[in-house]
């Protein structure tokens, strides 16, 4: 049956009894990512009961609805979203899941889409398959999602955080994002990494991310050559590495996206630019930090970072007409 409001705490408790030892997923993370997601529609949430009314189940799908906003969001607007498919427990393999996923891609071939992926949707709550979680790997294998690459979100404490040296960049500095220059931040992501990013860091400033928590790279000319975002606990909203952060330090705190313009590459800068953003969050109190949905393990642990859930990305499946 269609997704009502009414169902999300149940379905809140279902993703917990089923996955929440190592994803516990809270109100706030549902209604930011789910219901205020403004690709959301509630006939994107399908269902699955008893007729006495006990949950069996849920899908939540996605589809792009802004392709006119941001155009450059093209390379997905004949895609649809999996964000999630949950069983409970006690009804796993009886077949329940294969039909609620039958169910959500008959709707996406409805919406318009083509092709599906699993997780990593605009507002994803995971970027894919757990890696560690063996049966459902082989549940989307089964249904024609194959594993591509493997993914992680990383993290370190903050207790005892050293700055990297820096080393001189003439001319070059790093500092937050002051109000006023979110048109410059957006017009160099539109220049620089049209698309998702683009699109992800507009839409958080929109729904009340502080340009503060954005650190800006201001080359020479005075231009914006790089950024990263920092999602402190603090925030209006939880950045992608802050998802699960019941299960985080109690003052926890995320990083990312990080981007460099192509100009400004190899000279140590997107390094520099990091070790600022793991600074500001210490100084902002944040004990542990988070970086999500990254294949870049070398680089970040040249700052202290490693693996802590790990995903599979999945290549989207056809959706026949």
């Amino acid at each position: 049956m269609p997704y009502q409001t009414a169902f999300a705490p149940a379905l809140i408790a279902l993703w917990n009894r089923a996955l929440g030892d190592r994803f516990p997923l809270d109100a706030r993370l549902w209604r930011q990512n789910v219901e205020g997601d403004p690709n959301w529609r509630p006939r994107d949430g399908l269902v699955l009961q008893h007729d006495d009314g006990a949950l069996i189940g849920f899908a939540l799908t996605r589809r792009f609805r802004s392709l006119d906003r941001y155009p450059a969001m093209a390379a997905v607007g004949d895609l649809g979203w999996i964000p999630a498919l949950v069983v409970a427990p006690e009804h796993a393999g009886r077949g329940f899941g294969s039909s609620l996923l039958a169910a959500a891609e008959e709707h996406l071939r409805r919406e318009g889409a083509a092709r599906c992926d699993i997780g990593g949707s605009v507002g994803h709550l995971l970027p894919g398959p757990p890696a560690d979680d063996e049966r459902a790997l082989r549940f989307w294998q089964r249904h024609g999602y194959q594993p591509a690459r493997l993914v992680h979100d990383l993290h370190r404490s903050l207790i005892g955080w050293v700055p990297l040296a820096a080393a001189p960049h003439a001319g070059w500095r790093i500092a937050p994002g002051q109000p006023g220059q979110e048109a410059a931040l957006l017009a160099f992501l539109q220049r620089a990494f049209p698309g998702r990013w683009h699109y992800h860091l507009a839409d958080s400033l929109a729904r009340g991310a502080p340009i503060a928590d954005v650190l800006l790279l201001i080359a020479p000319d005075e231009t914006v050559a790089g950024f990263v975002a920092t999602w402190p606990d603090s925030g209006p909203l939880l950045g992608p590495a802050t998802h699960w952060f019941p299960a985080l330090d109690a003052r926890f705190g995320g990083i990312g996206p990080l981007g460099i313009d192509a100009s400004a590459r190899g000279r140590g800068l997107g390094l520099a630019l990091m070790s600022a953003a793991v600074t500001l969050l210490q100084e902002r109190g944040v004990t542990g930090c988070t970086i999500d949905w990254t294949d870049l393990t070398a680089f970040y642990a040249r700052l202290g970072f490693h693996p802590w859930r790990s995903y599979w990305r999945c290549q989207p499946k056809p959706l026949a007409g």
